[in-house]
């Protein structure tokens, strides 16, 4: 494999590589969430892989691509590709899964106050900082660096969660933030939830964007 899916990933996915069969090879195809979809890559010529393997039968096209703007429906978040080659006797062989997060790519970026998304990120700390001109562009978005709040939590309480993530997300104590979080908990939902529903809340984009810019989204 050339070029594989790892990480954060918001909007185009690239997949490439070659493949090799003394039967030829037939298709491939590029599988996501567990195989659940699958798309079939577009075959061509890898002059590269014939100079390597010049002795090798059935070179005329072993190389695939497949280019995707964003994820399908019904792909969200924690999701896996992996790459199915079919050769000319119909046999399939699967490659080893590659795992990443995948979210469409923001359609309207946000406009940060610059001053409190540093402040931000230097609250939630770790490789945060690192992510400042990503989120800045726009191609990456605060939900996925906001998730290291998580793994930070494994022995807090949901309430002593829900404080530290609106503590950390707002740089303050707010309690009526803080009971909505709660609440989801309560009711079943998972601590990725809680973040969502904090970064996308009104109270967060009147603390953290400029004024008049739009709440965090997809």
């Amino acid at each position: 494999m050339d070029l594989v899916p790892l990480g954060v990933i918001r909007g185009r996915v690239a997949v490439q590589g070659w493949a090799l069969s003394p039967y030829g090879v037939d298709h491939v195809n590029v599988c996501f969430g567990n195989r659940k979809i699958c798309t079939r890559a577009a075959m061509h010529p890898r002059p590269d892989v014939t100079r390597m393997l010049p002795g090798y039968p059935a070179q005329e096209r072993v190389g695939f691509a497949t280019d995707l703007s964003g994820p399908p429906a019904g792909i969200r978040g924690e999701t896996d590709m992996q790459v199915e080659i079919v050769d000319g006797r119909g046999r399939k062989t699967l490659l080893r899964p590659s795992f990443f997060r995948w979210y469409p790519r923001p359609r309207v970026p946000c406009v940060w106050d610059e001053g409190k998304l540093d402040a931000l990120l230097q609250r939630i700390g770790g490789e945060a900082p690192h992510h400042r001109q990503r989120l800045l562009e726009g191609s990456e978005s605060i939900r996925d660096v906001a998730e290291a709040l998580i793994r930070d939590a494994d022995l807090m309480t949901d309430l002593q969660f829900t404080e530290h993530a609106v503590g950390t997300l707002m740089g303050r104590a707010d309690v009526r933030l803080t009971s909505r979080s709660l609440d989801l908990l309560t009711h079943g939902s998972p601590r990725e939830r809680v973040l969502d529903a904090i970064v996308t809340s009104r109270e967060f984009a009147a603390e953290h964007l400029r004024a008049g810019a739009v709440t965090v989204g997809d």
